[in-house]
């Protein structure tokens, strides 16, 4: 059986994510986020990963801009991988989607306690539709610009529409 010390411990790792996500700005040719870092496990210092909802499949250009850089407080096993890079760039659900990796590491013994992240979207297309009732389900909690991303979907052409089954003919015994 669990003790008291333990339960809160779990709970408060829970409730108190070390990485907040603040967005700051969610237009259509603007995305700005910041991410507040404060380091108190290993886990802590691994990159940040945004989903974002993009017009096309262009990938939009980002400025990133790194305050506070801090010492770690352990002995830490992380590289130094520093900066940004773009992974698992594809369509889901209609609306084209790209992961952004952001890694607060500054060196192998200091990090970055804030990270201002501005992404620009430009070559804005004009076939897109109004997300349904499955896409807005499995989209909206995943993608951080939902608010604006929605907007962002495509005219999928190739749909089908529905055809109905013919009508059930009655039974004629012979």
């Amino acid at each position: 059986m669990l003790n008291y010390p333990i339960y809160l411990f779990l709970l408060s790792s829970i409730l108190y994510s070390s990485v907040l996500k603040s967005v700051i700005e969610n237009e259509r040719k603007t995305f700005v986020i910041e991410l507040s870092i404060d380091v108190f496990t290993e886990s802590d210092l691994f990159p940040t990963s945004l989903l974002l909802g993009l017009p096309t499949e262009k990938l939009p250009q980002i400025k990133i801009d790194y305050k506070n850089e801090t010492p770690i407080p352990f002995k830490s096993i992380q590289r130094a991988d520093k900066g940004y890079k773009w992974i698992n760039q594809q369509r889901l659900k209609n609306l084209e989607t790209a992961t952004l990796h952001v890694s607060p590491m500054a060196g192998l013994n200091s990090y970055y306690k804030n990270i201002n992240i501005q992404i620009d979207f430009d070559d804005q297309a004009t076939n897109y539709k109004t997300p349904n009732k499955s896409e807005t389900e499995i989209l909206k909690n995943r993608i951080i610009n939902w608010v604006i991303a929605k907007d962002w979907l495509k005219d999928d052409k190739r749909h089908n529409p529905r055809i109905n089954p013919p009508p059930i003919r009655e039974m004629v015994s012979i």
